[in-house]
Order: C-alpha cells, then structure tokens, then sequence
C-alpha cells in the first residue's frame, strides 16, 4: 500500500467517524441544554430548601470559552471559502450568508473537517489527494475533541441528575452545590 492509499484511507475513516461522533454531539448538546434548564431550577429550589448559597447567583459557575484559530490547514481553505461566500461578494451561490458564518465559525473553533463539508456544498473542496498528513492529524484531533465534549456531557452534573431516580438527583445536587 502506498502512501496515497494510506492517506486516502485514513481521510475516509476520519471523515466517516467525525460524521457519526457529530450527529451524536449535536443529538446530545440539544438535550444537554433542555435538562439544563431543569437543572438549574432544581439547584436553586435545593439551595433554597437546604439554606444554601446558590451557585449560579454567586458567579462561581462560568462557561468556559475556548477558542483556537491559528492552523494553517484550516487558514488556506477558510480563505478560498471566504472569497466565495463573503457577503459583499456577488456570486450565485444560494445561502452565502450561512456558509460564510458558518465557515467563520468552523475557522475560530479551528475545525478543518467543518471547513470541508461547507467546502463540499459550493464545490470548492480539496480533493482527498490534496490533503496533507498536517490536516489528516488536525482532523483526527477535531474528531478526538468532540468525543472528549460527548464524554464530558454523558458525566457531567446535569446528565446524571436528569437519568438518576428521585433519591439519587438530591445526592448529585449535594454534589454539585458542594463542589
């Protein structure tokens, strides 16, 4: 097997498993931020019954936002987008306005396999033979973030709170509130 058979090979696995772990990720964040309203109300109504002080009010829980641009993988096919799609641009291309938030997205958060498929819908995509071992690694790393995001979802307060029985959702609030 030579190294072009590799690399295409590689890409494929890469970009079939990125497909399967997203769908999840977007399947799991959309339940994720429903019980999280729930959550939220269940630790005030606990902090409230318990005379506790509640997390949310005294700011110790923040979001945490991470932000990575900086790739050259992603910088070269973020800018052949950008041409294409830029609002001020006058192209035929339906939906410009999406693809360019998209993409600006997809390069702020360094994710070159985003880039590809918002490449792929307007025709501009690298060919697989095009991609170097550089952008098959930042793939690999983009899909090893979002299992890392699912992990971090299916263990966190919120998920366990919501899947636990009625004695078990008091004990992981104690947690929570303590922690």
């Amino acid at each position: 097997m030579d190294y072009k058979q590799i690399k295409s090979s590689r890409y494929y696995k890469l970009r079939y498993e990125y497909k399967q772990y997203k769908k999840e990720y977007n399947e799991l964040e959309f339940i994720f931020n429903k019980i999280s309203i729930k959550f939220t109300e269940a630790v005030q109504e606990f902090c409230l019954s318990h005379n506790l002080s509640d997390p949310f009010t005294n700011n110790a829980v923040r979001p945490q936002n991470v932000g990575g641009f900086g790739s050259l993988e992603t910088k070269s096919l973020y800018r052949s987008l950008a041409l294409k799609t830029h609002p001020d641009k006058k192209t035929e291309i339906k939906e410009k306005e999406r693809i360019f938030n998209e993409a600006t997205k997809a390069k702020s958060s360094n994710n070159l396999q985003e880039l590809i498929n918002l490449s792929k819908e307007i025709q501009c995509a690298p060919q697989v033979d095009e991609i170097t071992f550089d952008q098959l690694d930042l793939l690999e790393f983009n899909l090893n973030e979002i299992k890392e995001k699912i992990n971090n979802i299916k263990t966190s307060a919120v998920w366990l709170w919501f899947y636990s029985n009625s004695t078990k959702r008091e004990e992981v609030l104690l947690k929570f509130v303590e922690f």
